[in-house]
């Protein structure tokens, strides 16, 4: 539903801007209109993220952590709870995560960044096995996502 706005949206707000040019409305010397469109921050900080990191990276992972120190972002990311797919009808539990590793990234607003990432494990409980999703954003042979070692690359040519 759009309604009119009587509050200005910021990141505390559960609003979202969506700015319509043409419309008859003034707002200081313009002539513009804004409508909000309610969203939950989740949905906003979600997207935005998802522009931010290696794509479809948030299909499998939740961002748990940021932190900025100096020069540096980085960014804490933990695998979802969902078994991969192959294993999903047989009895399992998870069985925690993998050692955390790190992955060097594109920087975001001269900041650079590292992705440190934790991937779980689940147990077939009748089997005794433990399983893995077979994941491969880290471009062979390097601890940069697949992204920025294709920039790079181009960069030396």
């Amino acid at each position: 539903m759009v309604v009119e706005p009587k509050i200005k949206a910021n990141h505390n707000n559960p609003f979202l801007f969506l700015h319509i040019l043409g419309s008859p409305a003034k707002v200081g010397s313009k002539n513009k209109k804004w409508y909000f469109c309610k969203m939950k921050n989740d949905e906003i900080y979600k997207e935005l993220a998802s522009y931010l990191l290696p794509e479809g990276i948030l299909d499998y992972f939740d961002l748990v952590e940021v932190k900025k120190v100096g020069i540096y972002l980085n960014i804490y990311l933990e695998e979802q709870e969902k078994i991969p797919e192959e294993y999903s009808n047989e009895p399992y539990r998870n069985n925690g995560f993998m050692n955390e590793i790190q992955i060097k990234d594109f920087p975001i607003r001269d900041q650079l960044v590292t992705l440190y990432v934790k991937r779980r494990r689940w147990l077939l409980t009748e089997k005794g096995q433990k399983v893995r999703r077979d994941w491969t954003l880290v471009a062979p042979g390097t601890r940069m996502t697949k992204d920025l070692a294709a920039f790079l690359k181009e960069l030396v040519r």
